[in-house]
């Protein structure tokens, strides 16, 4: 089995391009960063020289790649969504169940538990596809 071991990235040195479409990574010159003939996107390598992130995206987060030898090797990127969830979810706890106490009869009290468990499964959803 191949290793998973990263090697750090030469700067003067070309590469594939990690998106898949046969192009070539090309030094810039004057700047540690990488442009694809293919694809015209442009790619910095990390501090630590071992991974590149991709400049011009349209994901929400970062795609970063690490080297590793003969090939590219997807890297998760931190993602700040995590504070966003929990300060949603705690919003829509706190009105939810101060709707369920506020109602009476326990038809409606049952009501409101259903539609306060449907929002916090869409906002789960919500931010699974998000993230990816």
């Amino acid at each position: 089995m191949p290793s998973l071991k990263p090697e750090k990235i030469d700067i003067s040195g070309e590469y594939p391009c990690p998106c898949g479409r046969k192009g070539l990574l090309v030094p810039i010159t004057l700047t540690e960063a990488f442009g694809c003939d293919r694809c015209h996107q442009i790619f910095a390598v990390e501090e630590d020289g071992y991974g590149i992130e991709q400049l011009s995206s349209h994901y929400p987060s970062k795609r970063c790649w690490r080297w590793i030898g003969d090939r590219w090797h997807i890297t998760r990127t931190k993602t700040d969504s995590l504070p966003l969830l929990l300060v949603i979810s705690t919003a829509v706890i706190i009105i939810g169940f101060s709707m369920v106490l506020s109602s009476s009869g326990i038809m409606n009290v049952l009501l409101w538990g259903i539609v306060l468990l449907v929002i916090l499964v869409l906002v789960k959803v919500a931010w699974l596809v998000w993230r990816r």
